[in-house]
């Protein structure tokens, strides 16, 4: 291949085509960033979706066309390679690469109270949207298991051609996934109750809107935790997991069919959970916590900081491209440290 396109969603949490933009002119690479305007949540159409084919089928001899849907998850048939943020395990294919997403409005303090110097104290926060008020994710939390599987296998969002007439009809259905993150936090509510150690704070922000207010709000929050849960929402990952990484604090993951980065070492950064295991989370938790001395702790929070520095860094990002297109500039690219987590 001798040219490169690249078709990239724009949004409203990062300026996606721009990134892209910096990533390929880190690896020298003359490629086109075709920016695609960002779509809300409920106003995909098949016209839109008709578009972004046509965009991804279009083909000068020789060119090899890249697809970004942005924080969304589109997964449109057409392109080469496809750089998403979030996956299935069950049905994703070779083309299909999963980043990190490290870019947040909430950004860890630079002072010496990030830090952990003894053994932290056992906190488990959430704050965010828990999702309890969508009517659509009530409805399929009460459904059969087998609409619950479907949904959690990424069923709905494999066919783009649906989710478009969905919403040109006007059939809720964007929150339908999201009910795994309530009865995640209602089961950890139980259990906590049960157990009686240690403290939890679960914040329902119903919203976030990118305020300097809330931004310090979740910022304190982030700083008051040890283990942050992290349930998936929307899409089959969670940007909280990121924000946690960049304040050093632990992750805690349930694993819903989802497809993380894999050159991360996640054993080292954070708590991954089977799926299933939302109603003993909080004894899984306290065991890790049990299990782990103010050194072990110490260590476990500078992997979270070093892996952060390199994902502020971007060149994860050229990396990855350059693995994918297969430029085998990669090298020089990925950082030290990342290269050992691999």
């Amino acid at each position: 291949m001798s040219a490169y396109r690249f078709v990239v969603m724009n949004g409203g949490v990062a300026d996606y085509p721009a990134i892209f933009r910096a990533a390929c002119d880190r690896l020298g690479l003359a490629a086109t960033i075709e920016a695609y305007p960002y779509i809300r949540p409920h106003e995909f159409s098949r016209a839109k979706l008709q578009d972004i084919r046509r965009r991804l089928r279009r083909r000068h001899e020789g060119e090899m066309v890249a697809f970004c849907p942005g924080a969304m998850e589109h997964f449109v048939e057409g392109a080469d390679v496809s750089f998403q943020f979030s996956a299935y395990r069950s049905w994703r294919d070779a083309s299909t690469i999963v980043l990190p997403h490290p870019w947040s409005p909430v950004r860890p303090p630079s002072g010496s109270e990030l830090r952990w110097r003894e053994k932290p104290p056992l906190a488990v926060g959430f704050m965010g949207t828990t999702y309890g008020g969508s009517r659509a994710a009530r409805l399929v939390s009460r459904g059969p298991d087998r609409v619950r599987r479907w949904l959690l296998a990424g069923g709905l969002v494999r066919h783009a051609g649906v989710q478009a007439l969905l919403d040109e009809l006007g059939v809720p259905h964007r929150y339908a996934p999201a009910f795994p993150r309530f009865e995640a936090l209602d089961a950890l509510r139980r259990s906590r109750a049960l157990e009686g150690e240690g403290r939890l704070e679960i914040v329902d922000t119903a919203g976030f809107d990118g305020t300097a207010r809330k931004i310090d709000r979740f910022a304190n929050h982030l700083l008051r935790t040890t283990y942050v849960f992290c349930p998936r929402g929307c899409e089959n990952y969670s940007f909280r997991v990121y924000e946690a990484l960049a304040f050093g604090r632990v992750p805690v993951i349930l694993d819903t069919d989802m497809v993380l980065p894999d050159w991360i070492a996640w054993d080292e950064v954070a708590l991954v959970l089977p799926g299933d295991a939302a109603d003993h989370a909080w004894d899984l938790i306290v065991d890790d916590y049990l299990s782990r001395s103010a050194e072990a702790f110490r260590a476990r929070q500078e992997a979270a900081l070093r892996l952060a520095r390199e994902l502020a860094s971007e060149r994860w990002l050229a990396a990855e491209i350059a693995g994918a297109l297969g430029i085998g500039k990669t090298r020089d690219l990925v950082p030290a440290s990342a290269a050992a987590m691999r």
